[in-house]
């Protein structure tokens, strides 16, 4: 997932340093894991995260027995 800002006033998403954040949607469910940006500069700022549906197929595909499970927020 790419994130942009809102607008020019909202500020950088992410910083150096921040890899491996958790990132929630607006319902506070994890969204994903931040994994990087391109930086602020004068015309944008672009966060990378990996959407948290990817990372526990991984998971369970090379770790079956690993006790994680997305909750179903329904």
């Amino acid at each position: 997932m790419a994130i942009v800002p809102l607008n020019k006033e909202s500020g950088p998403f992410s910083k150096k340093g921040d890899s491996g954040f958790v990132v929630v949607d607006g319902l506070g469910r994890i969204a994903g894991i931040l994994t990087g940006g391109s930086g602020l500069t004068d015309s944008s700022d672009l966060t990378y995260v990996t959407p948290i549906e990817f990372i526990m197929e991984a998971t369970h595909k090379f770790k079956p027995l690993a006790n994680a499970y997305i909750k179903d927020a329904q």
